[in-house]
C-alpha cells in the first residue's frame, strides 16, 4: 500500500490517523471546518449547480403530490422465514432542492423518521450535516455555517458539521484496485460519530470531490449499515442524492460538475470509482431535472446504466422516498406543491 499523498502529490493528504480518545470528539458543534482532502485553498468553482440543504417530508399531504403514482409496496420474500434481510430498515430521501425540502409535510416526515430513531435507539445524539461537496468555494465555512443554521430552524432539532475531509486525508491507495483505502483509526472514529447521530444531511456541490472524500474516508460502507441497514434516516440534496445511488455516472451528463476537483480520481476508467452508496436498491438519482431541457440527454445516456429501468430524475420541487422495513419496501416520487 501507498499514502494517497505520495501517489497523488496535489492531494496534500496528511499521515494515517492515530487513534484518540474517544472523548475528544472531532467536529464540535461550531468549529471551523478542517482542510479540505486533496490540501488545495478554498476556491470558488465554476459551476451551475446549486446546493440544497434542508429538511423534508411527508408521506402524503395537502402540499405533495406524487409523480406518475409510483408508491408501490413489494414483498421480498416469497416465504414466512426469516434471515438477516428481515432485519433490515431504511428511511432514505433525496431530492435536488430547497422548493421541495422545506414544504410543510415532507418536514413531517423527517420529523416522524427523527421520533421513531428517538424511540429505537432510547437517546440519539445530533444530525450530523456533511457540507464536503462545498469544500472548494472560498466561502466554505459560511456557506456551511449558514446551513447548519438554516436546518436547525426548519428541521426543530439540533445539527452538527461533518467534514468528511477530516478522515479522508489519512487514506491510502489501494494499488491493486487504484481504490483508495481508508485509515482505521480515522474510520472507527467516523462510524462512532455516525452511530449516535439522529440523521444524515449530505448536502450539495460538486459531486466527484463529494465522491472521493466518501471512499477515503470509509463513508460509504458506514452509510451503508447505518442508512442501508439500520434506520438511520439519511437525505441527500442534490451531490448528495447522487452518491446515495448505485452511481455518480449521472454526474457527468449535464457537466455541471468538473471531474478534476477530484484530481487522481478515474471515474470514467476504474468504475469502482464511481459506484454511488447504492442505498436505492439499485437506483441511479439524475437531480435537477427539466423535461424541456434534460429529456434527450436522459434518452441518450441512461442505456449506459447498469440498471437503466430504475434511473430516477427528480426536478427542483419533487424528491424521492425509500424506506424499507424487514421483507417490504415502499418507494414514491414526491412533488411539493
Amino acid at each position: 500500500m501507498q499514502a494517497v499523498s505520495a501517489v497523488l502529490p496535489s492531494l496534500g493528504l496528511a499521515a494515517p490517523m492515530r487513534t484518540r480518545s474517544r472523548s475528544a470528539g472531532v467536529l464540535a458543534s461550531g468549529m471551523r471546518a478542517t482542510p479540505a482532502l486533496f490540501g488545495s485553498p478554498r476556491r470558488q468553482l465554476c459551476t451551475q449547480q446549486k446546493s440544497f440543504f434542508s429538511g423534508y417530508i411527508s408521506q402524503a399531504g395537502p402540499s405533495l403530490g406524487r409523480r406518475h403514482s409510483r408508491q408501490r409496496q413489494f414483498s421480498l420474500q416469497a416465504s414466512g422465514q426469516k434471515d438477516v434481510e428481515d432485519m433490515r430498515r431504511s428511511r432514505i430521501l433525496v431530492c435536488s432542492s430547497l422548493a421541495a425540502a422545506i414544504s410543510v409535510p415532507l418536514r413531517m416526515l423527517i420529523s416522524g423518521w427523527l421520533q421513531e430513531r428517538k424511540l429505537s435507539q432510547g437517546t440519539v445524539g445530533s444530525a450530523l450535516h456533511i457540507p464536503t461537496a462545498n469544500a472548494l468555494r472560498s466561502d466554505f465555512a459560511d456557506r456551511s455555517a449558514a446551513t447548519r443554521d438554516s436546518l436547525e430552524d426548519v428541521l426543530g432539532i439540533s445539527v452538527e458539521s461533518l467534514d468528511l475531509d477530516h478522515y479522508a486525508r489519512h487514506a491510502v491507495l489501494d494499488a491493486g484496485r487504484g481504490i483508495p483505502r481508508p485509515d482505521k483509526a480515522a474510520k472507527a472514529e467516523l462510524e462512532d460519530r455516525v452511530s449516535g447521530a439522529s440523521m444524515l444531511i449530505v448536502g450539495g456541490g460538486n459531486t466527484f470531490y463529494l465522491q472521493a472524500a466518501v471512499h477515503c474516508s470509509g463513508f460509504g460502507e458506514i452509510a451503508g449499515r447505518h442508512s442501508g441497514e439500520r434506520g438511520l434516516p439519511y437525505m441527500g440534496m442534490s451531490a448528495g442524492g447522487i452518491i446515495a445511488g448505485e452511481t455518480v455516472a449521472t454526474a457527468f451528463w449535464k457537466g455541471w460538475d468538473d471531474p478534476a476537483a477530484a484530481p487522481g480520481f478515474d471515474f470514467v476508467g476504474n468504475k469502482g470509482l464511481a459506484q454511488g452508496m447504492n442505498l436505492l436498491d439499485g437506483r441511479a438519482i439524475f437531480p435537477h431535472y427539466d423535461s424541456t431541457i434534460h429529456a434527450g440527454l436522459v434518452a441518450e445516456r441512461r442505456g449506459g446504466l447498469d440498471n437503466p429501468q430504475k434511473l430516477v430524475t427528480l426536478a427542483d420541487d419533487e424528491a424521492f422516498v425509500w424506506t424499507r422495513d424487514g421483507s417490504s419496501h415502499q418507494s414514491d416520487v414526491l412533488r411539493g406543491e
